[in-house]
């Protein structure tokens, strides 16, 4: 239920008008916010098969959650109409908008993605988050809902500035 309220309540919130909030978003990070840069490479550490993509509507893209991660939800959150393209990936004029630079080196566990109910879980596996875990987190960030949620200043606000 919870989670229910706080997506229509940042849906509100969200740029209706088609343009985003911010000229660009740049990601760096690590496994968490990988979309696909590990996909080429000859590593433990890809995501481009299932079950991870299960709940996300392209499938696997080497995202290590059964959906979308955080950075994909705060682009929507942002008002991005795509998400943003890995750097393995990016071309041309869509660099400009942004690029997301994370590249996970987490190990890939024997029980990833045994949970039947994947929305009643945090973690898709011991490290990764499941894609409900990911709204609440990115959620959080790009407005406060409590003082300790992000500090000084939110995702909302940073962009309005």
């Amino acid at each position: 239920m919870w989670y229910l309220v706080t997506l229509l309540s940042l849906s509100s919130l969200v740029n209706g008008g088609g343009v985003p909030q911010v000229p660009c978003y740049f990601i760096f990070g690590a496994s968490l916010y990988d979309n696909g840069n590990n996909n080429a490479f000859v590593t433990a550490a890809r995501a481009n098969y299932p079950p991870y993509g299960i709940d996300f509507r392209r499938g696997p893209t080497g995202r290590f959650t059964n959906g979308r991660n955080t950075a994909d939800i705060i682009a929507e959150l942002l008002g991005f109409y795509n998400y943003i393209p890995p750097f393995a990936s990016a071309r041309g004029q869509d660099i400009l908008k942004g690029v997301n630079y994370a590249s996970g080196s987490s190990e890939i566990r024997d029980e990833t993605g045994q949970h039947l109910n994947r929305s009643d879980y945090m973690y898709w596996d011991a490290v990764h988050p499941t894609e409900a875990a990911n709204v609440m987190v990115a959620g959080r960030s790009y407005v406060n809902l409590d003082p300790s949620d992000t500090y000084p200043i939110d995702i909302h606000r940073l962009a309005q500035l």
